[in-house]
């Protein structure tokens, strides 16, 4: 192999490295100047909570934790005596619309009228909840974690801010709360929490 070979190959390695090194350093300078990344964020929604509508004993329970219903679907039913003395099933209703997320039911136990027996949200109107310092944040877009190369479109609900003082009364910290709904899309099923 002659220098000028040597030469070559040298120098086609020095431009690619420094292709690529290129690429990386605007990769980064490009991520640290125009997003924000943080992990005090969370997926949330109206919480619907599904009481007990009488006291008495837990006979039927059909709410499943993921199982979806629509409103005034019976989602179980509660024993209990009516006036006359005789046990009467009461049908526990689904107030809305919504999929089981939390299920407390014990079957066949006794429940008090108002106990919360599960929650349930409605999976198409989530929206994301997160705190960002204030300086930080201009316009806001996000992705999801465990959802590489997918951007999730959504409206900002309302921004709120606070002021959360640390250590001595110079050192001030303003995080911005916002929600920002989205669009459910089909195979990318999201839950609260």
């Amino acid at each position: 192999m002659g220098n000028f070979t040597r030469l070559l190959i040298i120098n086609i390695i020095v431009i690619i490295v420094l292709i690529g090194g290129g690429a990386l350093g605007y990769y980064y300078y490009n991520q640290a100047t125009n997003y924000v990344k943080t992990d005090n964020a969370m997926v949330s929604g109206q919480t619907i909570s599904i009481a007990a509508p009488a006291s008495g004993k837990l006979v039927t329970w059909y709410g499943d934790q993921g199982k979806k219903f629509n409103k005034d679907d019976t989602v179980g039913k509660v024993a209990t005596q009516g006036t006359d003395g005789r046990v009467t099933n009461v049908a526990i209703k689904m107030p809305q619309s919504g999929t089981i997320a939390q299920n407390n039911v014990v079957q066949n136990s006794f429940t008090a009228a108002g106990t919360q027996l599960a929650q349930a949200f409605d999976l198409s109107h989530l929206y994301v909840t997160a705190n960002i310092d204030e300086t930080d944040m201009d316009n806001v877009d996000w992705t999801k974690s465990g959802y590489l190369h997918r951007c999730f479109s959504g409206h900002k609900i309302y921004r709120q801010s606070q002021t959360n003082r640390f250590g001595d009364s110079r050192n001030f910290l303003t995080a911005v709360k916002f929600k920002q709904q989205w669009k459910l899309y089909k195979g990318h099923p999201s839950y609260p929490g």
